[in-house]
């Protein structure tokens, strides 16, 4: 910053933009977070420092830390197996992984040594961003790899259309991604990227140790490392690497040589040797809370904060935002709808007093309309007035949920052509990708499964607009990814009955 800035201004404009929406929707999550922690002892701003554990989190490390001393580390640990494969298991639901590719490491640095220390392949060229972090350079470097940089806009995120051409032109080993870097928050398009090495049978290995929590990290990636500390509010000295298995089964080991073990697998081999297993209790415990929250309220929640404080400090005299402030937002695409609100402290309300007009919305990774929120809209989209047309860019398949919407009365075409939007990656690839929607649609009741949260919560909604009741099979999903979901569907005077 050139010049002196007034802090307690700047607090107050920020104060006053922000609490309006952040304290809303959130209120009873964000009270249990709090109240099921120790109270902090100041406020700063280093997140990569937080390691906000919860009390059962440091009780269950203290109980485990207690067990060592009376039976022994190795018998303690043997007793902690089942609490350490349930935390491997939330793991691979956040990343799109199963608890056997999972392993514990003591942080996001170790996790990428262990793995490029084991590489199989004897070309060691590394594909990574301009700005790649400076831990992660040494690492590389240590273990024999050269690096080329990643094409990458003003902003510092990937070019996905110019790193496809790169990696088609001359493939290098593998590609690393930081999915959020420490120090720029600029969120990487890691679906796009992974897409495109998939294409091109290119490894990518991303970096989610600012990531895991904060975004989805579903995203195909051959390999995804992180730490405990940060969004997932573990204890510190706690990593996780998680490998597909196409890669797992030809990591070769440094320590111990894989010919030593051979009945045991590569990825098992990495966690050999000392660890503290206290640590990995806890967050075992810290990613199943995570998860019981609801991961992906907790990641719309984090956007919007994130585009309300960008807006807080663009004024702000001696600050740069470097990320737009009009990207688009659930409220601004109601907006340009034609829904109105009423925004206090505690509480928004919306109406759209003379009906929802249709619109054209197209999904994209941060900062564009997230594809978490292209379900619900497009149950909305058949209660406005004309025809509305979504465009999916970010994955493939992601409407596969249509069917049972059309079941429960709502007037959808599906095309793979793109539509509503620039060409995108699923040109010309027969990738059911866009959606043309008729409103306003009289919805009926109906007898649907639901396969995935996401689709699911469309489908309560659906239901909620029908004139008959309907069956839904498979709400374990929502119950997975929201919090306490059917007492909220209850509070907006929905009548649920479980079979």
């Amino acid at each position: 910053m050139s010049r002196a800035v007034d802090v307690a201004a700047i607090k107050r404009r920020a104060s006053a933009k922000v609490a309006p929406l952040a304290r809303c929707e959130m209120t009873d999550l964000a009270q249990a977070w709090r109240a099921a922690r120790p109270p902090v002892a100041g406020i700063h701003f280093d997140s990569a420092a937080c390691a906000r554990q919860s009390f059962a989190a440091i009780d269950l490390a203290a109980a485990h830390a207690r067990r060592e001393a009376e039976i022994g580390g190795y018998v303690a640990a043997q007793h902690a197996e089942p609490e350490l494969t349930a935390g491997r298991s939330v793991v691979g639901e956040l990343t799109g992984m199963t608890a056997d590719d999972i392993v514990f490491t003591t942080g996001a640095t170790h996790a990428l040594d262990l793995l490029l220390s084991s590489w199989p392949e004897p070309r060691r060229v590394i594909a990574c961003l301009p700005g790649e972090y400076g831990p992660n350079l040494a690492v590389m470097a240590a273990n024999g790899f050269g690096v080329l940089p990643l094409p990458v806009d003003g902003l510092g995120r990937a070019q996905v259309d110019d790193v496809t051409a790169m990696i088609a032109a001359d493939a290098p080993t593998l590609v690393h991604l930081t999915a959020v870097a420490s120090h720029r928050g600029v969120v990487q398009p890691v679906a796009d990227i992974a897409a495109a090495c998939r294409e091109h049978a290119v490894p990518l290995v991303v970096d989610a140790a600012q990531a895991l929590g904060q975004i989805d990290c579903v995203v195909d990636a051959d390999a995804i490392y992180g730490t405990s500390r940060k969004w997932l509010a573990g204890p510190r000295g706690v990593g996780v690497l998680a490998v597909r298995p196409e890669l797992a089964t030809g990591l070769r080991t440094r320590l111990p040589p894989a010919h030593w073990l051979p009945d045991i697998p590569p990825l098992r081999l990495l966690e050999f040797g000392e660890a503290n297993i206290a640590a990995r209790v806890a967050f075992s415990v810290a990613v199943r809370e995570h998860v019981a929250a609801g991961p992906q309220l907790v990641r719309e929640r984090l956007a919007e904060v994130g585009r309300l404080t960008r807006e807080a400090l663009a004024e702000a005299p001696g600050w740069r935002v470097v990320e737009p402030n009009d990207t688009p937002s659930a409220i601004t695409t109601l907006a340009r709808m034609g829904a109105r609100f009423e925004i206090t402290d505690d509480w928004i309300t919306a109406s759209a007093p003379h009906g929802l007009r249709a619109a054209a919305v197209q999904t994209g990774t941060h900062p564009g309309f997230m594809t978490d929120w292209q379900q619900p809209l497009m149950v909305l989209f058949t209660q406005a007035e004309g025809m509305s047309v979504l465009h999916e860019t970010v994955f493939e398949n992601r409407l596969v949920y249509v069917p049972a919407l059309q079941k429960l009365g709502c007037e959808i075409e599906v095309f793979a052509a793109c539509l509503g939007g620039p060409a995108c990656r699923f040109q010309d690839t027969n990738s059911v990708h866009s959606a043309v929607i008729r409103g306003v649609s009289k919805l009926r009741g109906a007898d649907v499964t639901l396969p995935d949260v996401r689709a699911g919560f469309s489908a309560v909604l659906a239901a909620a607009v029908a004139d008959q009741p309907s069956l839904l099979r498979g709400i374990h999903h929502i119950e997975r990814g929201y919090h306490r979901p059917f007492e909220q569907f209850a509070s907006l005077g929905l009548t649920i009955r479980r079979g």
